[in-house]
């Protein structure tokens, strides 16, 4: 394996310190008999919609409505629009209970193509007002899943459990697809909510786990919260895989620039085998390696 090692590192010669290095062949000690490959996510086929334009009633600490900014708001979408992408992200604000208003446009929402695939991204709520979707083919619903009850509070303002969020997630997934999504970084304790998602999906999903990483976003009560320890975020993915079991894909929300270049490579090395939109750096460091790169252009929660 050294001179594999030798191969990847060559392409951050100029980002890694030492001791990044010694903890990337760490992590990577365990590579040898591993079926390797990179599953490449870049979602230019999914269309990002917003049911509620940029307005968020909840306007959670770490975000404060920014990212409903960049998506389409739903009442623009065009006829072309269903020609020119092969799915759409259903997302948008949430009212003070955390709910994204999914239910107030299921009818507008069941008039988009059936060839189209829909990830409904549909806050915290339950299954009730949403069953006339469910039967819809190409349709899965993402649930963010919290386990820190002092996130849920300070960060999300709700008054409620991780509990309450674990039977909801469990009664949509007895009628549709669920994906599981947990950000980390909201907290500096010792992830001990992260771990309870883990063990959540493990005895509750179907091993799969989508895992955000916080990102600072200018003007929101959260910019100044220093980026969580790239070492102790990669030994946390390591920990979900092989003690938890679990398949883990990094999704799209994480940090820029060099934190995000050493997180993709050190999370590729922890397990990690999808990730959406990784940095080029990791790509071509592992394509002359040939290790084999699949290409998906579809929202990482279509891929199974």
């Amino acid at each position: 394996m050294t001179d594999f090692f030798e191969g990847i590192f060559s392409h951050y010669r100029n980002f890694l310190s030492e001791s990044e290095v010694s903890f990337a062949r760490k992590l990577g000690n365990t590579l040898s008999g591993q079926n390797l490959f990179l599953e490449k996510i870049v979602p230019n086929g999914t269309l990002p919609v917003s049911l509620t334009g940029s307005r968020c009633e909840l306007n959670c600490s770490h975000c404060e409505g920014h990212y409903l900014q960049s998506m389409k708001p739903f009442s623009s979408l065009m006829k072309s629009d269903f020609d020119n992408y092969s799915s759409f992200l259903i997302s948008g604000g949430s009212d003070r209970k955390g709910i994204v208003p999914v239910a107030e446009f299921v009818e507008e929402i069941l008039k988009i193509p059936r060839e189209n695939g829909l990830n409904l991204h549909i806050g915290f709520q339950g299954a009730e007002k949403l069953k006339k979707l469910f039967p819809r083919e190409k349709l899965v619903v993402s649930y963010d899943l919290i386990g820190n009850q002092t996130v849920l509070n300070d960060v999300f303002g709700l008054s409620i459990f991780p509990s309450d969020l674990e039977k909801k997630f469990l009664e949509i997934k007895q009628s549709v697809r669920v994906v599981p999504h947990l950000i980390i970084g909201l907290s500096s304790n010792d992830f001990s909510g992260e771990k309870r998602v883990m063990q959540f999906i493990r005895e509750n999903g179907d091993g799969r786990l989508t895992i955000l990483v916080f990102r600072p976003t200018p003007r929101t009560k959260l910019a100044d919260l220093p980026l969580p320890s790239l070492f102790e975020i990669a030994e946390l993915f390591e920990r979900a895989i092989c003690d938890f079991g679990l398949e883990i894909t990094l999704g799209c929300m994480r940090p820029i620039g060099i934190y995000r270049k050493k997180l993709d490579l050190f999370c590729w090395l922890a397990g990690v085998r999808k990730i959406v939109n990784p940095d080029r750096s990791l790509v071509k460091a592992l394509e002359e390696q040939g290790i084999p790169i699949r290409s998906h252009l579809e929202c990482c929660a279509f891929i199974q």
